[in-house]
């Protein structure tokens, strides 16, 4: 009869070598490491709890006081900023002093409008420590406008933490902004307006990225460049139904911006829009504002002047780069709260 298996385990402890030819060295050896088992795995968890923590703190350190950017570089970021205007100077979304524009008319003084400072900020932690670059410098405003624009427009300022992608524009006032620059390079800044939702004001720069993004929407704005973008292998596929559109001149920059009105959405939204094309060593880039809202006033002298600075100056004013203050040591990291606002603007 066959040994169930537990006879055969009790038989092997009480003489493992019975009938079998084993050398008594051999035995010798086996009954040794049976009774002294080897150390090496408790060895090497004792050097792992004693090593890891010791190259995480030198990671932790090297990271946060920038002693490994010098060796790596630092590259570019993507970021996504907070639009909330706070009272604290420099922080993101900043109530800054008003910004003067010259009078539509002549024997007029000069048009304040609240200037809204949106600070861009990393979306995702690359490892590298963040650095504030200053608010850049704005030059003279040269766009004018009527009085009645103080109580109706704000100009916003959106500067990048990099010093890079800076920008204004004009604005409904007391809407709320959302800036973001993508991973490649382009950016855009959405307003809302917080008494109705629905009413939007985007604005977005294909800034010589994704090339195929810029020829289609080139095609797609400008009808007559649909079969150069389709030959370029990017087409329009769904085709825009204006209301109006009407290009701003015959040649140059001019022939080169769009003016338009789509017909109603399903909710009943109407859309007043521009765009502006560019192309140079780069390829093709797109820039574009639409306002969304619920009536259309064509004579909307705010509508006017938002979409005319557009015109005027192709797109948003780009700013200069600005860099870190020439007294700053050590740049200056993020506070809590501007890292707050963002976590909180990205939900």
């Amino acid at each position: 009869m066959a040994r169930l298996p537990h006879d055969w385990e009790k038989r092997l402890q009480e003489s493992p070598f019975a009938d079998r030819h084993f050398t008594e060295k051999l035995q010798r050896n086996v009954n040794r490491r049976l009774n002294h088992p080897p150390q090496r795995k408790l060895r090497r968890w004792i050097y792992a709890a004693v090593i890891l923590p010791l190259v995480a703190l030198v990671l932790v350190i090297g990271y946060s006081s920038g002693g490994f950017s010098s060796l790596t570089g630092r590259p570019d970021h993507g970021a996504v900023s907070s639009g909330e205007n706070s009272p604290d100077p420099g922080a993101a979304g900043t109530q800054s002093p008003a910004l003067s524009f010259p009078s539509a008319d002549p024997s007029g003084d000069e048009v304040q409008l609240p200037l809204v400072a949106v600070l861009a900020v990393p979306s995702v932690d690359d490892g590298y420590p963040a650095v504030r670059n200053p608010v850049p410098a704005l030059p003279e405003m040269t766009f004018p406008l009527s009085a009645e624009m103080a109580d109706q427009l704000q100009a916003t300022l959106v500067y990048g933490a990099d010093g890079k992608s800076s920008y204004l524009l004009l604005s409904p006032a007391g809407w709320v902004a959302s800036a973001v620059i993508g991973a490649n390079g382009s950016y855009g800044l959405t307003f809302t307006d917080p008494a109705d939702p629905a009413q939007t004001l985007a604005y977005t720069d294909t800034n010589w990225s994704c090339q195929g993004c810029a020829i289609s929407d080139i095609g797609l704005y400008f009808p007559e460049k649909a079969d150069w973008a389709e030959d370029s292998g990017f087409p329009v596929y769904v085709p825009l139904h204006f209301k109006s559109r009407e290009l701003l001149g015959t040649g140059g920059a001019a022939g080169r911006t769009v003016r338009y009105a789509l017909q109603p959405d399903k909710d009943g939204l109407l859309a007043d829009g521009a765009a502006y094309y560019e192309e140079g060593s780069w390829g093709y880039l797109i820039r574009r504002i639409e306002l969304r809202h619920a009536s259309g006033i064509p004579e909307n002298a705010a509508m006017e002047s938002i979409l005319g600075f557009f015109a005027a100056v192709h797109g948003a004013l780009i700013l200069p780069e600005s860099g870190p203050e020439s007294g700053e040591a050590d740049p200056a990291p993020y506070s809590t709260s501007d890292l707050l606002s963002t976590l909180e603007q990205q939900g």
